[in-house]
């Protein structure tokens, strides 16, 4: 998570010099928002053009339950109400100290809390948590259907890693166990997809570091717009879907991908009224 930390820090001071840097002088305290979304608690920090804190950081911590040995859950809606708390209070301790203008915004949250979400990108059922290990039955299913086969894709030519943590394992549990659940879900992502949906009002997009590291993705070719039925899902583990029962898999996740310090898109009104920031305000790609 330290690791993460940092290149949130870094991606959004790299940023806000890129796009202000015509016009810093005319603002006397630019700065970033950046915002780190862990097990407990999601915490937010400003700070300014030269990497420093400005005010305090705020943290506000949620609630995880656990059903059921091995299981932990969180609720999304817990995640976006308290990232409001948290960066209204980050803000809140600057304010005084003089007039401000915010430069980005950008999210760093766990790997990979789960959510399964409807057209309308509203939860259907509490987050598998990354630390749940309820599918570990699946993660040794499909290590045993891959193992060894490189045109599988599941990393290092298809001898793994693989976690119980990781969302593919995780998917085929909703699919094997709540296959009503599955059949809803229109979306399928992780903490940071669902925060960056909320904040810029229906962008559902995945990091090109996550899906390379644990989505079994190819990187670079992820990256590529959608073809049509030529290439539709560029870079997806298509032949791994298929043999695990799951093509439908490629449709329900983003369909879109962006590399690290790349924008997604602008603050929407919605998000901006719930964070006291400004609408339109860049929301960056990271982690």
């Amino acid at each position: 998570m330290k690791n993460c930390r940092y290149w949130v820090c870094f991606l959004l001071f790299r940023f806000a010099r890129v796009i202000g840097a015509s016009s810093l002088s005319s603002s006397p305290f630019p700065i970033v928002v950046a915002v780190d979304g862990g097990t407990e608690s999601i915490r937010a920090c400003c700070f300014d053009e030269g990497g420093n804190i400005v005010g305090r950081p705020c943290a506000i911590p949620y609630k995880t339950t656990h059903p059921f040995n091995a299981w932990a859950e969180q609720d999304p809606n817990d995640w976006y109400n308290c990232l409001g708390e948290a960066v209204r209070g980050a803000l809140a301790s600057i304010l005084p100290s003089g007039r401000v203008q915010v430069r980005a915004i950008c999210v760093d949250t766990t790997c990979c809390s789960v959510v399964a979400m409807d057209q309308d990108g509203t939860p259907i059922r509490p987050s598998l948590l990354w630390m749940d290990a309820r599918s570990a039955n699946e993660t040794a299913a499909i290590m045993n259907q891959c193992r060894g086969d490189p045109a599988l894709k599941v990393n290092c030519d298809g001898h793994g890693p693989l976690s119980a943590e990781w969302l593919l394992p995780k998917a085929l549990w909703i699919r094997n166990h709540e296959p009503d659940i599955w059949e809803r879900a229109t979306m399928i992502g992780e903490y940071q997809d669902y925060i960056n949906y909320k904040l810029t009002g229906g962008i559902f997009c995945a990091s090109s570091c996550n899906a390379a590291t644990r989505w079994h993705w190819e990187g670079n070719e992820a990256l590529k717009e959608n073809d049509g039925d030529k290439n539709k899902y560029p870079g997806r583990p298509l032949s791994l879907y298929k043999s695990l029962g799951i093509p439908e898999l490629a449709a329900k996740l983003p369909q879109t991908c962006y590399a690290m310090g790349e924008i997604i898109g602008p603050l929407c009104r919605e998000a901006a009224e719930h964070l006291s920031l400004p609408e339109g305000l860049p929301v960056v790609q990271v982690s």
